[in-house]
């Protein structure tokens, strides 16, 4: 489900233009504190988003089902180097446009995956920055997951432990047929019938 609901709302993100029809966000990714290992990690683009998970509390319904509330933490980050931007509060303007544009953002598909509509919560401005501000937006939407098709489901353990889940089927036993035209038992005093003539017999070697 959280593989969905990335890949929706980066489609989402990335589709943002500006007034001359360019993308407005140059890179999306998830969350791995990349502006506290700016050293370490691959250079990318700003504008830039970045998705995080808040804890979700699912309830599993009938059928494999689960539903939630999911809070998602948005961290749009900027340059903050001189000339990138007109003024400071030139940043709030395009997390006010960030936010018009993902007004309403809702999904659902024919298996039954459904994200209601994202719902800004809390948006908290970073006052400690260098190279790179990171505005932060959490999002709550309702999220529903398909309901589990397969029968069979099997994890297998660092143990080698082969954890399976099956419906139970009983063999089912044949039951002995009678032969309806048996042969009768050759009688054990009469002796074995010969050959016929047209048959060889076997060779024996001197």
């Amino acid at each position: 489900m959280r593989t969905l609901i990335y890949q929706t709302l980066k489609s989402a993100i990335l589709a943002i233009t500006d007034e001359n029809q360019n993308p407005v966000f140059q890179h999306v990714d998830i969350w791995n504190h990349q502006l506290d290992l700016a050293e370490e990690e691959q250079p990318f683009y700003t504008p830039a988003v970045f998705i995080e998970f808040g804890d979700i509390n699912w309830q599993t319904l009938p059928h494999g089902r689960r539903e939630a509330v999911c809070l998602i933490i948005l961290h749009v980050v900027t340059s903050s180097r001189v000339g990138r931007w007109d003024d400071a509060v030139a940043r709030f303007e395009l997390l006010d446009d960030f936010y018009a544009a993902l007004f309403g953002f809702a999904y659902s598909d024919p298996d039954g995956n459904a994200i209601d509509s994202m719902t800004l919560v809390t948006s908290h401005t970073d006052h400690y920055f260098d190279e790179l501000q990171d505005n932060t937006e959490t999002y709550s939407c309702h999220i529903t997951g398909a309901p589990i098709l397969r029968h069979r489901a099997s994890v297998s353990t660092n143990a080698g432990i082969d954890l399976s889940v099956s419906s139970q089927v009983t063999p089912q036993t044949p039951t002995p047929t009678a032969d309806p035209d048996p042969e009768p038992d050759p009688d054990p005093e009469q002796p074995p019938e010969a050959p016929p003539d047209d048959i060889d017999s076997p060779i024996i070697g001197n």
